[in-house]
């Protein structure tokens, strides 16, 4: 089982990301835009938060438009994901084999790549978007700090423990060095 990895890239601009799509460790370069207006965000945002909710007669035309703009948005989206034949090859091997999951990895204070409707990912032989049968895992990426600690012969632990019965639970105590 394969995880395929998208990776935002730094030095992007307003609404052009620069990604790696990665398999295991076979990586492919590729530009995202949102394919989606900000009228349909809103709309996925009405269809997924409100709609099931209360799903009136009158909003049914209105559900079946937002619904077929989530197909068109999710397959534009993989077009620009898989955008080369190369990606689009090694993905065709990979989903006979079977793919695991789909990372989306942001870089820290990209709040926009990794808002994209990711979840809408529809690969266009296909029937329904990929999210239904596979997991899409967003994560952003931290800096990581190397902390140079002083070696030492004691550990100083801090134990919490919860007290649900109070008056009934082991009385408290400390262990001094």
């Amino acid at each position: 089982m394969t995880t395929i990895t998208i990776r935002e890239q730094p030095n992007n601009t307003q609404n052009e990301y620069q990604a790696t799509v990665s398999f295991n460790k076979d990586e492919f370069q590729c530009t995202i835009n949102n394919p989606c207006t900000n009228e349909q965000l809103s709309d996925l945002e009405w269809y997924f938060k409100e709609y099931p909710h209360d799903p009136d007669d009158e909003d049914k035309e209105r559900a079946k438009s937002v619904a077929a703009s989530i197909k068109k948005c999710g397959t534009q989206l993989f077009e620009q994901v898989f955008c080369n034949r190369a990606l689009t090859r090694r993905y065709d091997q990979e989903k006979h084999t079977g793919i695991q999951c789909i990372e989306i990895i942001s870089l820290p204070n990209s709040p926009a790549f990794h808002s994209l409707p990711w979840e809408t990912l529809h690969d266009p032989d296909d029937l329904q978007p990929l999210a239904l049968n596979i997991p899409i895992i967003r994560q952003y990426t931290s800096e990581t700090k190397v902390l140079n600690v002083q070696p030492s012969p004691i550990i100083n632990l801090l134990i919490i423990t919860a007290r649900p019965h109070r008056e009934k639970d082991i009385n408290y105590r400390a262990i001094p060095p």
